[in-house]
Formats: C-alpha cells, sequence, structure tokens
C-alpha cells in the first residue's frame, strides 16, 4: 500500500514460463513502455506493470487507486522494489 493509503500495489515474482507468456503477451488495456517496465492501463484507477527482475524471474505489478492512477507512479513504485531486491 501506498504511504497516503490511496494505492494499493499487488506484487508477484514469475517463476513459470506459460505464465510470464500469459502475462506479457494476453494484457489487456492501454500499453506504454515506462523505463525497464512494460505497463498496462486498464482504467483511471488501475492497471500492470511488469519487468525482469534482477533474478532473471518477471515481477508483475498489479495497482489500484482510490482515484487517478498514472502508470509512471506504478513503474516508479517498482523501480524502488526491484532496487530493494539486489
Amino acid at each position: 500500500m501506498s504511504p497516503d493509503k490511496q494505492t494499493v500495489y499487488i506484487v508477484s515474482i514469475v517463476t513459470d514460463s506459460d505464465m510470464q507468456e500469459m502475462l506479457t503477451k494476453y494484457s489487456t488495456g492501454e500499453k506504454k513502455a515506462i523505463g525497464n517496465w512494460q505497463c498496462a492501463q486498464t482504467s483511471d484507477i488501475s492497471g500492470s506493470c511488469y519487468a525482469t527482475g534482477p533474478n532473471g524471474k518477471l515481477v508483475y505489478i498489479s495497482a489500484g487507486a482510490a482515484s487517478g492512477l498514472p502508470m509512471e507512479n506504478v513503474a516508479a513504485w517498482g523501480d524502488q522494489l526491484l532496487s530493494q531486491m539486489k
């Protein structure tokens, strides 16, 4: 959860190759590359981003917010998460 308790992040470390393909190939929403992240905005208040983590596994973030949720915020949060995974 974000410090302001307005956004919820759900993180999955995906090791199964079939699941990785499903999450990356068949995601819905408006797709956008932000740094190392591939993001898909599914509504004004929800979306997901994924990137390859330092362990070579797929890091998948699903996020939802009480109000507007820019995917740049999700990617920035993901960058912070990845920096802690090293």
